[in-house]
């Protein structure tokens, strides 16, 4: 099957991760016309877009592309990379609200706010609880000022690139 089969079928892709390489001259983690127009606006993915280990190049880039989550943790994704840009007014508080949605909307549709959660067991270098942390620790301020309903209907994930 293909990545735009699964997505548009009921296959329940949860999230995608883009990859390293260029695509017409923009690196995918910064690629808007791949993660909103044809992942979100063509093919109908609600789900969570994330990068690649270390396939980040600039704050503005990733803000500004439909990026969700940092992978493994946020060099780009933090406050004194953010704040400077939206108190430009390059990037729109909303923006960084809708991702935060998409990915408390996919940890709610996977089962994993609904359990207590031991903070103690993730560490920053494990690549198996590194989405958690970042999405914990990323996302979390944010979800106070948003309203984000979840999606119990996903069932799984996929990469793209």
């Amino acid at each position: 099957m293909s990545i735009s089969a699964a997505v548009r079928s009921a296959a329940g892709v949860g999230a995608v991760m883009d990859s390293y390489n260029l695509i017409w001259g923009v690196h995918a983690s910064e690629n808007r016309w791949l993660h909103v127009d044809v992942l979100r606006r063509d093919w109908g993915f609600r789900g969570l877009v994330m990068s690649d280990w270390t396939s980040t190049y600039s704050a503005s880039g990733i803000a500004r592309g439909g990026l969700d989550l940092e992978m493994p943790k946020g060099w780009y994704f933090n406050e004194k990379e953010l704040l400077p840009l939206l108190e430009s007014g390059v990037i729109r508080e909303r923006d960084l609200n809708e991702k935060v949605c998409h990915i408390l909307q996919t940890l709610s549709a996977f089962g994993c706010l609904d359990r207590p959660y031991d903070t103690n067991r993730v560490t920053e270098d494990d690549p198996a609880t590194s989405s958690r942390c970042c999405a914990r620790w990323g996302a979390m301020p944010s979800a106070r000022r948003t309203t984000c309903r979840p999606r119990r209907s996903w069932s799984s994930a996929t990469r793209w690139g």
